[in-house]
Order: C-alpha cells, then structure tokens, then sequence
C-alpha cells in the first residue's frame, strides 16, 4: 500500500528532475552558440545544403539540387530526403529567408531535440532495468554531452535525428503485450519509414531493431510470430516510403531509397585523396568544393554522375583491396576514439593537439565504458546485447564511406543507455551475490 501511494509521488519527481535536465541542457545549446558568434548566424559557406534545398521549395516549388545553387533552373534532386528541407522552408515561409528570426528558431529545435534526447535516455534506462539514480545519471550525461551540444549551431537534420534514433529504441524496447500487437507493428514501420525520410543513416539498423521488437513482444518468441511482425513492420515502412521512392522513379529515371548519393559517399572514402584526409577528398571531388566535379555534375546530371561514382569506387576497391581494408579499419578508430580531427585536414599524425585531444580523450573513454558495459552485461541481459549490436552496426556505414566526430551524435544517446543502465546492474548482481 506504502509503495502505491508513494508512485505518483515518485513519477512527478522524476517529471520534475527531466523538465530541469531538458531546460539546462538548451540552456548549454544555446550558451554555446552564443559564445561561439553563431546564435543566429546563418552558416556563409558550409553546410547550406539544406538552406538551398529549402529556399528553392519556396521560390521554386521543386526539390532542386543543392550542389549548384548559383543555376537559375535548378534541376530534380535526390541527394536528401525531403522532411527536414520541409521544415527549413516552413520557418523560412514564416520568419524569412535566412533572417536572424528563422536562424534561431531553427538552431531552438536543435537545442531542444538534443536536449529531449536526454528524458528518452532515462525512459529507455529504467525499461532495460536501470535504477531511477543510473537512469538520471544517463540523462543528465547526455544533456551536457560536447558531440551533441555542437551539433546545435548547423542548419541540418542530426539533432532531430539524434532525437529520432533514440525514439526508435525506446519504440523497440517498449514491444509488450498486450499493445505489440500488428497494430503497433504497422505503426513502428512507419515510425522507421518517417525517420528514414529525415536521414537514412539508421537503415542498416532497422534490421537489429525489428528484430530485438519481435524478439521482446511475446512471452514465448516463435519463428512465426517473429515473422508476422516483421511482415507488418515492413508494410508499414514501405507505404510511407514509396511516394518519395516514386517520385525519384519519375523525375530522375531511377527507383532510389531515400538519397541517391550513397556511391559518392563511397568514393570520398576510397579516392586516391582519401589517404590525406576527408577534407582533401572533397576538395578534390565534391561538387559544391570542386570545380571538376561540378562540371562533370552539370554535364552528366545527378543520376549518371553517382553512377560514375559507383563505376569509380568499385574499381578502386578492386584494384586495391587491401588498402581499402585499412582505411576502413583507420576509419572505424577515427569513429570510436575520436582521432578522425587528427588527419581530417592532411596532416599525418595520429594523435591530435589541444581541443581535438580533448575530443579524442572523451569519446575513448566513452568507447571504453561502452564496451566494458557489453562484457558486463553480456550473459545477463540479452536486450544490452541488441543493444549493443545496433550501436556497432551503425558504425559500420561510416567505416565503409568515411567519417566525422559529428557522426557520433545519433548513437550518443543510445551509448548512454548502454553505460549506465549496465553501471547500474553491476551494484546489484554485487548485492544479490
């Protein structure tokens, strides 16, 4: 009886103590833009993909490509998925193009979906068995987590999508009667299929997910029912991604998943510049960094030229496979320890200086406590080992294409869960022995 009055009383705490975390952590956001001269600050040259996807919408009407934004008549694009340009163009529409007003709004929802990432955490935490204390403690690291506050001043979709990957766990592990029925499965398929239309970046995961969900939504899992489940997951991804997947079919001649640009990808990771470094790389084979490139887009258009892309990086990964297997294995360390900065402008050391360090020091300590929460927890827990999995699979894409400390942030969260909710299992298992 002590205990049921006493659970209101704990959840409006727990209410409380979130709604503090989410404040600070947009307070740090915001914070940081500020000292850092970007609080409303449009971006001046990089990352305006999205601001001229989403100022072509309003003066065009169309999905223009972002790789030439100087053309009059922009031609038919893929190389993005159209829900964050859509909410780039519907600030815009408002608040004006590219105006202080528009820039804050959209750098405020950064902050925020970061920051909300923070209460998913705890949820998730307590579900896999944290204790309310270990739950927080994973909240509150990730309000204050540097990967995650610097993804606040750039006009583009990660801190949604760090919101979003983290949502779609919390989908995953929440899979219990009597609500995993095909209802609830049609409805996570579209869930995967509307945050796939934000970034894609998560596919290679979806099949961890949906699998751990079926797994979790029956006492007894059977090989039917995990097929049943499945089936109702993928029709439910795939209605809410077959008009965009269409409408690539129809204006540029090629049925693509969400981007088409996935081969260029590729090549940055296996050109002969990728030895030096990402940023030499794109300079020599980005459209919106080399004139060659953009040339050879203007002429081919979008379609062939990733072609050619895919044409380029397959036979150089024929021609010299081990070399693409160490730099798959340089950018799988540069993903995990943060020392990506160290060479990402040419230079050839290994270890970085000063705040890339700092950079290096924090993630390697992350990736640490990441791994030894695994082994910890291994036997024990088999949702920490799905867990897991979909962290390690999701590092995969970056160590095949190439990679930024940026990249990190979708799994920020999700590492969080991981760490705290196994440093909580250890008192316990201590406890109980």
């Amino acid at each position: 009886m002590q205990a049921e009055a006493n659970a209101p009383d704990a959840k409006r705490s727990a209410t409380r103590m979130l709604i503090g975390i989410v404040v600070v952590g947009v307070a740090l956001r915001l914070g940081y833009a500020a000292v850092a001269g970007e609080l409303g600050v449009t971006p001046a040259t990089h990352y305006r993909e999205h601001i001229t996807l989403a100022t072509r919408l309003l003066s065009e009407g169309t999905f223009g490509s972002p790789m030439t934004p100087e053309d009059p008549a922009p031609r038919p694009s893929a190389m993005f998925p159209p829900l964050y340009p859509l909410l780039v163009a519907g600030v815009y529409a408002v608040l004006g193009v590219e105006s202080y007003a528009a820039t804050l709004v959209l750098q405020a929802i950064n902050a925020l979906a970061t920051s909300l990432a923070a209460t998913v955490v705890f949820s998730v935490a307590r579900r896999l068995g944290a204790s309310s204390f270990a739950a927080a403690a994973g909240a509150a690291a990730t309000a204050v987590n540097p990967v995650l506050i610097l993804l606040t001043t750039r006009i583009w979709d990660a801190p949604i999508f760090v919101l979003g990957a983290a949502w779609a766990v919390r989908l995953t592990v929440a899979a219990r009667p009597p609500r995993a029925g095909p209802r609830a499965d049609v409805f996570f398929g579209v869930y995967l299929g509307a945050l796939a239309l934000l970034d894609p970046a998560l596919t290679p995961v979806y099949p961890v997910l949906v699998l751990w969900r079926a797994v979790r939504r029956t006492p007894r899992p059977s090989a039917g029912s995990i097929v049943a489940s499945t089936a109702w997951v993928l029709l439910g991804w795939a209605g809410v991604n077959a008009p965009w997947t269409l409408r690539n079919a129809r204006v540029l001649g090629e049925a693509s998943y969400v981007r088409n640009g996935f081969w260029q990808e590729v090549w940055f990771g296996v050109c002969p510049e990728a030895d030096t470094g990402l940023q030499a790389a794109m300079k020599a084979h980005f459209p919106l960094q080399s004139a060659a490139a953009r040339q050879r887009y203007l002429a081919e258009g979008e379609t062939a030229y990733f072609a050619d892309c895919r044409t380029r990086a397959i036979a150089a990964i024929r021609e010299q496979p081990g070399r693409w297997a160490v730099l798959c294995a340089r950018r799988a360390a540069d993903f995990w320890f943060g020392t990506v900065a160290s060479h990402d402008g040419g230079a050839q050391r290994w270890m970085p200086r000063g705040l890339r360090l700092a950079a290096a020091v924090f993630l390697t300590i992350e990736t640490a406590a990441a791994l030894a929460a695994t082994m910890l927890t291994w036997r024990r827990r088999p949702d920490m080992r799905w867990l897991a999995g979909a962290v390690l699979v999701f590092s995969l894409l970056y160590a095949a294409t190439h990679t930024e400390i940026r990249y990190r942030g979708p799994i920020e969260p999700l590492l969080a869960m991981l760490i705290f909710t196994a440093a909580s299992a250890a008192p316990r298992r201590n406890a109980s022995a």
